[in-house]
């Protein structure tokens, strides 16, 4: 038995051994260095914090997260990639760059990074030595006054970029122009095209005689809306001269309508009675001219004797019949 033990004892001597050799083996090197430039700024400026270790090029490293360490009161607004350089075949080196901040005034201290890196059953631990920096506060001279932190940054235009705007915003404009000029023409041709190429179902002194009929029954003028009752009366002759007469009566004053209804031949004898009409009419929309009350149904009897007056001959619906 005791041959046995020596031997035991023997063996186990010779695995120290071994763990211590190779424990030996490992580089002596490892170490991890911590940097901050500047170590002093300003409200909002960046300070950039390097963390530089050496380690054996086998095992991996533990992750850790920067921003738990740093805290709340300092503020990471970047990160740059990791960086490897292989110094030997027993030595690795890594750094990490971050670019920090802080808005806050005062002395911030900067913990030590604890790295743990592992190979095998063994765990190397180092730790980075802490650093502080400091935040100082923008310098205020009340004798000066008030001043922006930085200067206005001047924009230059030159003479092509701004002619090249000149030319845009005439060109919108040509545009915006065109587009209403010829709104404006085509809806003037509806109105003023003939029956033969508008073969409307229902002949203007129709619609007209009706429209008045229909205003007749509202009365308007009993319930104090006088104003409305001759804006209606009107727009019912202006589209009845529009149609009848293929004038643009819609977009023109009473004068123009007057006018144009005098320039052809023989109508002297209803250009009065649509006259009193539109004139009353403007006074009333224009002026606050209050007529009587038989002056309103009367107003619709002569706009009636108006479009009498104005029958066009019945062979002419006819043939468009």
């Amino acid at each position: 038995m005791k041959p046995m033990r020596s031997c035991v004892v023997i063996f186990a001597i010779m695995l120290l051994l071994v763990q211590n050799m190779a424990l030996a083996d490992r580089p002596s090197t490892a170490e991890v260095r911590a940097t901050i430039e500047p170590k002093q700024i300003r409200l909002g400026e960046h300070a950039r914090l390097s963390l530089e270790w050496t380690v054996p090029p086998d095992g991996k490293m533990l992750a850790h997260d920067i921003r738990e360490i740093l805290g709340d009161e300092l503020e990471v607004l970047r990160s740059e990639p990791l960086d490897t350089l292989v110094l030997s075949e027993d030595s690795l080196s890594l750094r990490e760059v971050h670019v920090i901040t802080s808005w806050d005034d005062g002395y911030y201290p900067i913990r030590p990074v604890n790295y743990k890196h592992v190979l095998g059953q063994d765990t190397l631990a180092l730790e980075s030595p802490a650093l502080l920096l400091e935040v100082m506060d923008e310098e205020v001279e009340l004798e000066e006054g008030i001043r922006d932190i930085r200067p206005i940054i001047p924009v230059s235009r030159s003479p092509w970029e701004i002619l090249r705007w000149i030319l845009v915003g005439a060109a919108v404009v040509m545009v915006a122009y065109l587009i209403y000029h010829w709104l404006r023409k085509r809806k003037a041709d509806d109105e003023t095209a003939p029956d033969s190429e508008k073969r409307e179902s229902v002949p203007p002194h129709i619609a007209a005689i009706s429209s008045l009929e229909t205003l007749r029954r509202k009365q308007l003028w009993r319930d104090g809306k006088i104003k409305q009752h001759h804006i209606e009366l009107t727009d019912i002759l202006r589209k009845y001269v529009s149609k009848r007469f293929s004038i643009a009566a819609q977009e023109m004053t009473t004068r123009e309508i007057l006018h144009a209804l005098r320039s052809l031949p023989g109508n002297e004898t209803y250009i009065g009675l649509l006259s009193d009409i539109l004139q009353e009419s403007d006074m009333v929309k224009f002026a606050k001219y209050t007529p009587e009350m038989d002056r309103h149904e009367d107003a619709i009897e002569r706009a009636l004797a108006f479009v009498s007056k104005t029958l066009p001959e019945t062979d002419h619906y006819e043939d468009n019949a």
